[in-house]
């Protein structure tokens, strides 16, 4: 009887523990904000074609030079991850830095939760490598730095998982999403964020859940 008892509750105990997974919003995720003709891109400063614009990913902040881009079926024959469009990062000549796309989210750190950033990684011309941070409030949590390495002219998925435990010194600042393209060039495409957070009663709770079903176990008997 005590051992059929202890195992119930310890499967009970385990049970309270709820874990909720959650898609955290990424705005234009997927790069589709633009209708681009096959072969054609965004282009914040570029003096051979494309289209020009101070505003080349939608809802991205760009720190050097990056757009959108549609590419044809002969840059990715297998075609791209999600959508039409991609996002390239493109360091020029002589420019200083790495190419930044970057999104504040609307979803805050939340305690007891796990992280999950994917983001697909293209492949295309003199690739160099890339980063995919994920910041809060300004602050880096965790980063894929040139991890992988995509065969030519197709993609690969980065994953970067980071967890919070009951304490951190970020909680409640603003979740932030980094792409960054060294040298010529990288792609990216089909950003996802998944947030799994653990839920634990509070002890009274638990207590009175735990004598509930004791009182239910000897009533059975």
């Amino acid at each position: 009887m005590m051992k059929k008892l202890s195992f119930f509750l310890i499967f009970f105990a385990f049970a309270m523990q709820m874990v909720y997974g959650v898609a955290i919003e990424i705005r234009n995720a997927s790069f589709e904000e633009y209708v681009l003709s096959d072969g054609n891109y965004t282009t914040p400063d570029f003096p051979w074609g494309g289209v020009r614009t101070t505003n080349p990913i939608p809802q991205w902040t760009v720190t050097g030079f990056a757009g959108t881009y549609n590419p044809t079926s002969s840059v990715y024959p297998g075609g791209v991850p999600d959508g039409s469009n991609v996002i390239y990062g493109h360091v020029q000549s002589g420019q200083v830095g790495d190419a930044i796309i970057s999104q504040i989210l609307t979803s805050n750190l939340q305690a007891n939760t796990r992280y999950t950033l994917q983001v697909a990684v293209g492949h295309y011309g003199s690739f160099q490598g890339y980063k995919i941070q994920l910041l809060a409030g300004g602050n880096l949590l965790a980063q894929d730095n040139n991890t992988i390495l995509p065969t030519v002219n197709t993609f690969s998925t980065s994953t970067t998982i980071y967890e919070t435990g009951s304490s951190n010194a970020y909680l409640g600042q603003a979740l932030e999403i980094r792409l960054i393209s060294f040298g010529v060039q990288a792609n990216f495409d089909h950003v996802r964020l998944n947030a799994e957070t653990t839920v634990v009663p509070e002890c009274s709770s638990f207590v009175l859940l735990c004598i509930f079903f004791l009182f239910f176990i000897a009533y059975r008997k």
